[in-house]
């Protein structure tokens, strides 16, 4: 039975990702790891806990030195590594198929701003890298507290005058309205006597 390429990776996160195929040469009857494989997979599951974010990193047969978790900009951290292919230096050794992927690989994570890379623990386990990245306690901002000022409100003489002239205005704004309203009046009941001569 003949191997078929793995052209989707096996990621849960990635329909289709370039950087993470499996691309094997066939060749006389026997699947041979192509040496210029593009990445390596590095599946990668990302949560986020009320204290922490927590990347853990799928890296089977990566050695701890072998990994290197860097910071960049202070907002991304980027890991990278190389997944080598075991070679054999037996000439009787003939390989019937490697499924298994080599090479480079490099994920990149912009992490929110409430992540304090300062802080970040890495520890790898059985072929799991898990970083360990705590979230910072959210910035209060005090206000300082004010006793309530109490103002006074000195009327000037100016001001004074100022009111009286416009109590007057407005006394001679409703006896201007009051003839108007007369004069308006006296108009219509002129208007009906006119409407019945006709």
């Amino acid at each position: 039975m003949s191997s078929i390429p793995n052209m989707f990776g096996d990621c849960r996160s990635h329909a289709f990702d370039p950087f993470l195929m499996n691309l094997w040469a066939h060749s006389g009857g026997s699947a041979v790891a192509n040496k210029t494989t593009v990445a390596a997979k590095a599946c990668v599951d990302w949560k986020e806990t009320a204290e922490a974010h927590v990347l853990k990193v799928d890296l089977p047969g990566v050695k701890k030195g072998e990994v290197k978790v860097e910071v960049e900009n202070g907002c991304i951290i980027q890991i990278s590594g190389e997944r080598r292919l075991e070679e054999e230096k037996n000439e009787n050794v003939k390989w019937r198929l490697v499924e298994r992927s080599s090479g480079k690989f490099m994920r990149r994570f912009r992490l929110p701003e409430n992540a304090n890379l300062a802080k970040a623990k890495v520890a790898m386990e059985n072929g799991v890298l898990t970083v360990t990245v705590p979230k910072e306690e959210p910035k209060q901002v005090q206000v300082p507290k004010e006793e309530p000022k109490q103002v006074q409100v000195k009327v000037t003489d100016s001001l004074r005058e100022l009111i009286e002239e416009l109590r007057c205005m407005n006394d001679v704004v409703v006896k201007v309205t009051d003839s108007l309203h007369e004069l308006i009046e006296e108009l219509s009941m002129n208007q009906n006597d006119v409407e019945r001569e006709i």
